[in-house]
């Protein structure tokens, strides 16, 4: 552990971490945002439990050297995940704030990358590339993840023209979201920046009820404001509880993805592509599903296309999708790299 720091008066950035009962992770995640390589940007670390039956004391007990960064709070009662994640954007003391999730890490060099964002205040939001560590294995044992994230990572790098043009930071919208037909924002963890005000102003996140909270509150925000990605790689997103492969949480973003369709202006180019594909979309969102979220979908939903209209325009349809995405940098996660096995190694997450 690092040396004793003075506590900082007035940070620009909070790193929030909202945790509920995994202090296995939560020690690693809450060092790896304590020891980072940029030393002059002023911050500070917030850590808010959300389970009242625990009052984290041998976490606490870890980060007595650093009290004065790391701040811990612990609710009275169980508020709910969304809840929780207000609680932080509440108590954050930072302009900006970063979410981190307890079992996820930043990389040393995380400060460092971010600094340019936070500096030049280029927008209310910021994604950062994060490296995927595949734990583990889904509940059926089926879903291959990791090997299909490794096709769509060599897939993307077949597109050479790209790299020529890609600077550090891509402004990302809405429309991007119907070219790419994908969730283009993932998970606000992994040292995700908001700008405080922007979000307070907004009401927080929302809805409670919803597993595609997430989404729905980046879509939301990002029909206002200006929301970036970094393709620095700057941290780590555990895959290990194949939490997204319940049939209910499919359910929610199979919705959400529909619902989706009926969001951009009529006319527009987005509104355009998503009636000329309507039938294919539709299809690709039943066709994403594993068998259990299908059969949560079919009882629930009505106009479920299970068949593929065309095969053709289908083709062309998943064609014209993957080289949006990838012209346009819209990739923020990518399977671990050697280099990036490495940098874990000298954090002691990953041995030989």
């Amino acid at each position: 552990m690092k040396q004793k720091m003075n506590k900082v008066e007035k940070p620009l950035l909070t790193i929030a971490i909202p945790t509920y009962k995994r202090p296995k992770y939560l020690y690693q995640a809450i060092k790896s945002a304590v020891e980072q390589s940029e030393t002059s940007i002023p911050y500070d670390i917030i850590v808010v439990n959300n389970d009242p039956e625990s009052d984290m004391a041998d976490v606490k007990e870890a980060f007595t050297d650093v009290a004065d960064k790391v701040t811990f709070y612990s609710n009275e009662k169980n508020i709910g995940m969304i809840g929780n994640v207000n609680r932080c954007v509440s108590l954050a003391r930072g302009e900006y704030v970063a979410f981190l999730h307890d079992d996820d890490l930043l990389l040393p060099n995380y400060l460092s990358e971010i600094r340019p964002f936070l500096e030049e205040q280029k927008g209310s939001c910021l994604i950062p590339s994060r490296y995927l560590l595949f734990e583990g294995k889904s509940p059926s044992g089926k879903y291959k993840i990791e090997e299909k994230r490794k096709k769509k990572a060599l897939l993307s790098s077949l597109f050479l023209p790209r790299y020529l043009f890609r600077r550090k930071f891509t402004a990302i919208t809405n429309a991007d979201n119907a070219f790419a037909w994908q969730n283009c924002y993932c998970a606000p963890t992994c040292g995700v920046v908001f700008k405080k005000d922007v979000i307070l102003s907004r009401g927080l996140f929302f809805p409670e009820g919803t597993y595609s909270w997430d989404f729905i509150s980046f879509f939301a925000l990002n029909e206002t404001e200006k929301i970036y990605l970094l393709h620095e790689p700057v941290s780590v997103y555990r895959m290990s509880t194949g939490a997204s492969l319940r049939a209910e949480v499919q359910y929610d973003f199979y919705v959400a993805f529909e619902e989706m369709m009926g969001k951009y202006p009529a006319g527009s180019k987005p509104n355009r592509f998503i009636n000329h594909y309507r039938n294919e979309i539709k299809y690709l969102n039943y066709a994403s599903l594993n068998d259990a979220g299908k059969k949560f979908v079919a009882e629930r939903c009505s106009g479920v296309v299970k068949e593929c209209p065309s095969r053709f325009k289908f083709f062309l349809f998943m064609l014209k999708r993957m080289i949006h995405f990838s012209f346009n940098n819209l990739d923020v996660e990518m399977p671990l790299t050697n280099h990036g096995r490495e940098v874990l190694k000298q954090m002691a997450v990953l041995s030989d």
